[in-house]
Protein backbone atom coordinates (compact mmCIF):
# COMPACT_ATOMS: atom_id res chain seq x y z
CA UNK A 1 0.00 0.00 0.00
CA UNK A 2 2.78 2.53 0.79
CA UNK A 3 4.28 1.84 -2.64
CA UNK A 4 1.00 2.81 -4.32
CA UNK A 5 0.80 6.04 -2.31
CA UNK A 6 4.43 6.84 -3.17
CA UNK A 7 3.70 6.23 -6.86
CA UNK A 8 0.64 8.52 -6.68
CA UNK A 9 2.67 11.27 -4.97
CA UNK A 10 5.43 10.88 -7.59
CA UNK A 11 2.86 11.11 -10.38
CA UNK A 12 1.36 14.25 -8.83
CA UNK A 13 4.80 15.91 -8.59
CA UNK A 14 5.63 15.09 -12.22
CA UNK A 15 2.28 16.53 -13.33
CA UNK A 16 2.88 19.79 -11.38
CA UNK A 17 6.36 20.13 -12.88
CA UNK A 18 5.15 19.62 -16.46
CA UNK A 19 1.89 21.58 -16.25
CA UNK A 20 1.82 24.97 -17.93
CA UNK A 21 0.21 27.79 -15.98
CA UNK A 22 -3.13 29.10 -17.16
CA UNK A 23 -2.60 32.40 -18.96
CA UNK A 24 -4.16 35.44 -17.33
CA UNK A 25 -6.60 37.03 -19.74
CA UNK A 26 -7.52 40.66 -19.27
CA UNK A 27 -11.28 41.20 -19.10
CA UNK A 28 -12.71 42.47 -22.35
CA UNK A 29 -14.92 45.53 -21.82
CA UNK A 30 -18.42 45.05 -23.14
CA UNK A 31 -19.45 47.88 -25.43
CA UNK A 32 -22.74 49.73 -24.96
CA UNK A 33 -25.18 49.13 -27.79
CA UNK A 34 -28.25 51.17 -28.57
CA UNK A 35 -30.12 53.39 -30.99
CA UNK A 36 -30.30 57.14 -31.38
CA UNK A 37 -33.92 58.33 -31.28
CA UNK A 38 -35.36 61.77 -31.95
CA UNK A 39 -38.03 62.56 -29.35
CA UNK A 40 -39.39 66.03 -28.61
CA UNK A 41 -36.99 67.55 -31.17
CA UNK A 42 -34.00 66.19 -29.22
CA UNK A 43 -31.76 63.24 -30.03
CA UNK A 44 -31.54 60.73 -27.19
CA UNK A 45 -30.08 57.27 -26.76
CA UNK A 46 -32.04 54.12 -25.93
CA UNK A 47 -30.11 51.03 -24.82
CA UNK A 48 -30.52 48.00 -27.06
CA UNK A 49 -30.95 45.80 -23.98
CA UNK A 50 -34.24 47.59 -23.20
CA UNK A 51 -35.70 47.12 -26.68
CA UNK A 52 -37.43 43.99 -27.88
CA UNK A 53 -37.70 45.24 -31.47
CA UNK A 54 -37.82 48.30 -33.70
CA UNK A 55 -40.78 48.10 -36.08
CA UNK A 56 -42.55 50.40 -38.53
CA UNK A 57 -45.43 52.21 -36.81
CA UNK A 58 -48.34 49.78 -36.73
CA UNK A 59 -51.98 50.61 -37.39
CA UNK A 60 -53.43 51.78 -34.08
CA UNK A 61 -56.96 51.43 -32.67
CA UNK A 62 -57.69 54.34 -30.35
CA UNK A 63 -58.92 53.66 -26.80
CA UNK A 64 -61.45 56.26 -25.65
CA UNK A 65 -60.91 57.82 -22.24
CA UNK A 66 -57.13 57.50 -22.09
CA UNK A 67 -54.51 60.18 -21.60
CA UNK A 68 -53.20 61.97 -24.71
CA UNK A 69 -49.90 60.07 -24.80
CA UNK A 70 -51.77 56.74 -25.21
CA UNK A 71 -52.33 56.36 -28.94
CA UNK A 72 -54.18 53.05 -28.57
CA UNK A 73 -53.43 49.39 -29.15
CA UNK A 74 -51.93 47.62 -32.14
CA UNK A 75 -51.60 44.04 -33.24
CA UNK A 76 -48.07 42.72 -32.94
CA UNK A 77 -46.85 39.11 -33.05
CA UNK A 78 -50.34 37.71 -32.60
CA UNK A 79 -51.25 39.85 -29.60
CA UNK A 80 -52.19 43.39 -28.66
CA UNK A 81 -49.62 45.93 -27.56
CA UNK A 82 -50.25 49.43 -26.16
CA UNK A 83 -48.78 52.19 -28.32
CA UNK A 84 -47.57 55.38 -26.63
CA UNK A 85 -46.74 58.59 -28.47
CA UNK A 86 -43.10 59.51 -27.90
CA UNK A 87 -43.78 63.16 -28.77
CA UNK A 88 -46.58 63.44 -26.18
CA UNK A 89 -44.83 61.41 -23.51
CA UNK A 90 -41.65 63.45 -23.78
CA UNK A 91 -43.57 66.71 -23.74
CA UNK A 92 -43.44 68.12 -27.26
CA UNK A 93 -47.07 67.71 -28.31
CA UNK A 94 -50.34 68.00 -26.41
CA UNK A 95 -52.07 65.37 -28.53
CA UNK A 96 -50.61 62.58 -30.62
CA UNK A 97 -50.54 63.01 -34.35
CA UNK A 98 -50.90 60.20 -36.82
CA UNK A 99 -48.60 57.24 -36.24
CA UNK A 100 -45.58 57.67 -38.48
CA UNK A 101 -42.00 56.54 -38.47
CA UNK A 102 -41.05 53.76 -36.12
CA UNK A 103 -42.11 52.15 -32.88
CA UNK A 104 -39.64 50.96 -30.25
CA UNK A 105 -41.07 47.83 -28.64
CA UNK A 106 -40.10 47.67 -24.97
CA UNK A 107 -40.58 44.60 -22.77
CA UNK A 108 -39.74 45.14 -19.10
CA UNK A 109 -40.98 43.63 -15.85
CA UNK A 110 -44.28 42.52 -17.30
CA UNK A 111 -44.87 45.82 -19.07
CA UNK A 112 -44.87 45.49 -22.84
CA UNK A 113 -45.51 48.58 -25.00
CA UNK A 114 -44.45 50.41 -28.15
CA UNK A 115 -43.13 53.98 -28.14
CA UNK A 116 -43.46 55.90 -31.41
CA UNK A 117 -40.76 58.09 -32.88
CA UNK A 118 -40.59 59.88 -36.19
CA UNK A 119 -36.86 59.40 -36.64
CA UNK A 120 -34.14 57.04 -35.42
CA UNK A 121 -30.54 56.24 -36.27
CA UNK A 122 -28.46 53.29 -35.32
CA UNK A 123 -27.43 50.83 -34.21
CA UNK A 124 -24.65 52.44 -32.20
CA UNK A 125 -21.79 50.79 -30.37
CA UNK A 126 -20.00 52.96 -27.83
CA UNK A 127 -17.38 52.35 -25.15
CA UNK A 128 -18.66 52.33 -21.55
CA UNK A 129 -15.94 54.86 -20.64
CA UNK A 130 -17.59 57.47 -22.89
CA UNK A 131 -20.64 57.77 -20.60
CA UNK A 132 -20.95 60.30 -17.79
CA UNK A 133 -23.43 60.65 -14.94
CA UNK A 134 -24.32 64.22 -15.92
CA UNK A 135 -27.60 64.80 -17.73
CA UNK A 136 -27.68 67.48 -20.45
CA UNK A 137 -30.01 70.41 -19.79
CA UNK A 138 -31.62 69.91 -23.20
CA UNK A 139 -33.08 66.53 -22.21
CA UNK A 140 -36.88 66.88 -22.27
CA UNK A 141 -37.44 64.43 -19.40
CA UNK A 142 -34.27 64.57 -17.33
CA UNK A 143 -35.83 62.44 -14.58
CA UNK A 144 -35.94 59.51 -17.03
CA UNK A 145 -32.26 59.78 -18.00
CA UNK A 146 -29.34 57.93 -16.45
CA UNK A 147 -26.50 59.96 -17.93
CA UNK A 148 -25.11 61.26 -21.18
CA UNK A 149 -22.50 60.67 -23.83
CA UNK A 150 -20.86 62.93 -26.39
CA UNK A 151 -21.52 61.70 -29.90
CA UNK A 152 -21.09 63.54 -33.18
CA UNK A 153 -20.43 66.89 -31.50
CA UNK A 154 -23.61 66.66 -29.40
CA UNK A 155 -24.21 65.63 -25.80
CA UNK A 156 -26.97 63.01 -25.90
CA UNK A 157 -29.06 61.93 -22.92
CA UNK A 158 -29.36 58.20 -22.24
CA UNK A 159 -32.95 57.19 -21.44
CA UNK A 160 -33.26 54.68 -18.59
CA UNK A 161 -36.31 52.50 -19.29
CA UNK A 162 -36.61 51.47 -15.62
CA UNK A 163 -36.86 55.13 -14.56
CA UNK A 164 -39.41 55.80 -17.28
CA UNK A 165 -41.55 52.85 -16.14
CA UNK A 166 -41.37 53.87 -12.48
CA UNK A 167 -42.94 57.26 -13.26
CA UNK A 168 -46.46 57.44 -11.79
CA UNK A 169 -47.80 59.04 -14.99
CA UNK A 170 -47.47 55.70 -16.76
CA UNK A 171 -49.24 53.70 -14.07
CA UNK A 172 -52.58 55.46 -14.59
CA UNK A 173 -53.45 56.15 -18.21
CA UNK A 174 -57.15 56.85 -17.66
CA UNK A 175 -58.30 60.43 -18.02
CA UNK A 176 -59.67 61.86 -14.78
CA UNK A 177 -63.44 62.26 -14.91
CA UNK A 178 -64.70 65.80 -14.56
CA UNK A 179 -66.45 66.41 -11.27
CA UNK A 180 -70.21 66.77 -11.77
CA UNK A 181 -72.77 68.20 -9.38
CA UNK A 182 -74.55 64.82 -9.20
CA UNK A 183 -71.45 63.07 -7.87
CA UNK A 184 -71.06 65.67 -5.12
CA UNK A 185 -74.51 65.11 -3.61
Amino acid sequence: MPAALDALASLRERWRASATPVPVVAPVPTPWRGVRVRLAETWQLFPQSALDAVIPCPAVSRIPGTRPFVMGVASWQGGLIPVLSGECLFGLADAPGPARGYALVVRRRGFHFALTTAELRGPLTLAEEAFTESIPPTAPRAEWCSGSVEFGGQVLAVVDIDRLLSDPRLSDTVLPRPCSEESLS
